[in-house]
């Protein structure tokens, strides 16, 4: 009877344990590689511009007459154009 109990005993707690390490991965970020820690994509690009434009103060066409003090090139725009990179709004900027 007292082998049964122990074994129990050891088994209860070693289910406890692969219980508690379970949890711990799940709620770790660093320790479960599969949960990203970096932020989406879409938050760090400007809505309406493809490829992505980091958001800044202004962006001006590369190669163009443009201050900067960033550049873009061959850049398609949809919906709003805040940095005014479409100037004949052909939904294509900077080619």
């Amino acid at each position: 009877m007292t082998r049964i109990i122990t074994h129990l005993t050891i088994t209860f707690f070693s289910i406890l344990m692969l219980s508690s390490c379970a949890d711990n991965a799940l709620m770790d970020p660093l320790s479960n590689p599969s949960i990203s820690t970096e932020p989406d994509v879409i938050e760090q690009c400007t809505p309406g511009y493809e490829p992505c434009l980091k958001p800044a103060y202004d962006y001006d066409c590369a190669g163009g007459s443009g201050d900067g003090p960033n550049y873009a090139s061959n850049v398609k725009v949809y919906g709003e154009d805040i940095y005014g990179l479409d100037r004949d709004g052909d939904g294509f900027a900077c080619f």
